[in-house]
């Protein structure tokens, strides 16, 4: 087992021959007609001890010269030692949830388990774990605050705020707790493992510590739904596939609006609209079909101009009277305001929206939202006013 380093000057090279760490075979190699040089850490047997001592040298080289790595066989056997529990993890990770979900015998069981085997760890950790209201709320308290505020004033206002996550609404808070605990920390060990990332020797026992401790208890709560699955209500029973499915479409809603940033403020208006939490099922498709047309590259072909953008105000007042019936909130009826009155400000006639109210646009009729000309002030009414 080997460590190699590549020195690009002789500036460190007298103290670097002198380092003889204990059990370590150490030598240089010089490259012809060059100042590089390589310096040569070798230890006996692929093995754990061996690693142990070959991390601690690759620790001192680093932190007192910082050359660059070109082999690192002590973090190779860490990433590989690791391996088999991380994958073994994943696996009962996914079994669990695919057992949580079938067990609950309604229609939606199969197709949640089908769309959860097409998701990467990362995006069922993002799914798991994660509040997306609760990111919104952190988002929004932060950008309304008006002054230079403090770190501890920003740890208060975070801490104001509830978060729930699907982990504990379908799996429970306590249930395999140190993986609820500590998931960020098993996420950046798993990637460190199957990105072949250099790792040190406490990072190697801390992963290998806690991967353990987690697959035990995975091991006990799949053997309790295999030998007495649960009884639960009807209620429940819909509670968890019902729960799961919306979050699978929430996720999908997310990140088909997370392709592009919006810059117009109409562009923004609609991206908020979709990331409305409650939103009835009615029109949840269409908002995605909105979104996703929002974030598409025609608008970067759209009239750049006002008085373009203001003749084709009336079809976005229309396109939102869509969204605009009893059974959706009030929010939707202020963002109908908003555009009624920016129309007002533009000063364009509206005949086309009295005798045409309530139909929606072709997308592909629509002019830039944005409604200003470039490098233009915005208008007093505009919602980025």
């Amino acid at each position: 087992m080997k460590q190699e380093y590549l020195f690009v000057e002789d500036t460190h090279k007298a103290e670097v021959e002198s380092y003889k760490p204990e059990n370590v075979r150490c030598s240089i190699q010089n490259i012809e007609d060059s100042s590089c040089w390589i310096a040569v850490y070798e230890a006996s047997g692929e093995n754990l001890p061996s690693a142990k001592i070959l991390s601690k040298t690759n620790d001192y080289i680093m932190s007192k010269f910082n050359p660059t790595i070109l082999t690192n066989e002590s973090a190779a056997y860490f990433n590989k030692s690791l391996y088999p529990y991380f994958n073994e993890f994943e696996r009962k990770l996914r079994k669990l949830l695919y057992l949580k979900s079938a067990l609950q015998h309604d229609a939606t069981a199969s197709q949640n388990i089908k769309e959860l085997e097409s998701k990467d760890l990362g995006t069922i950790f993002e799914l798991l774990f994660t509040d997306t209201q609760f990111i919104k709320d952190v988002k929004k308290s932060i950008n309304e605050k008006s002054w230079q505020f403090t770190r501890d004033e920003i740890i208060n206002t975070i801490n104001q705020l509830s978060e729930s996550t699907l982990w504990d609404s379908l799996i429970g808070h306590e249930t395999i707790s140190i993986l609820r605990s500590d998931f960020i920390r098993v996420k950046n060990y798993r990637n460190d493992v199957m990105h072949a990332h250099n790792m040190d020797a406490a990072s190697y026992t801390s992963a290998l510590g806690i991967i353990k401790k987690i697959n035990d208890q995975l091991d006990d709560e799949l053997n309790k739904l295999v030998k007495s699955p649960e009884k639960e209500e009807a209620n429940d029973t819909q509670s968890f596939n019902s729960t799961l499915n919306q979050a699978l479409r929430d996720h999908e809603t997310a990140t088909a609006i997370s392709v592009h940033v919006p810059n117009s403020s109409y562009e923004k208006l609609f991206h908020d609209i979709v990331l409305q939490s409650e939103i009835p099922p009615a029109v949840r498709n269409l908002q995605v079909l909105l979104a996703q047309d929002a974030v598409s590259s025609k608008y970067s072909e759209w009239a750049k101009t006002i008085e373009e953008a203001s003749q084709k105000m009336p079809a976005y007042i229309k396109l939102v009277q869509t969204l605009s019936s009893p059974e959706i909130k009030e929010q939707y009826q202020n963002i109908l305001r908003i555009l009624e009155a920016q129309h007002g400000e533009l000063s364009k006639p509206q005949d086309n929206l009295e005798k045409n109210i309530g139909e929606t646009p072709p997308v592909e009729e629509s002019e830039n939202p944005n409604g200003q000309a470039e490098n233009a002030d915005p208008q007093p009414d505009s919602p980025e006013h």
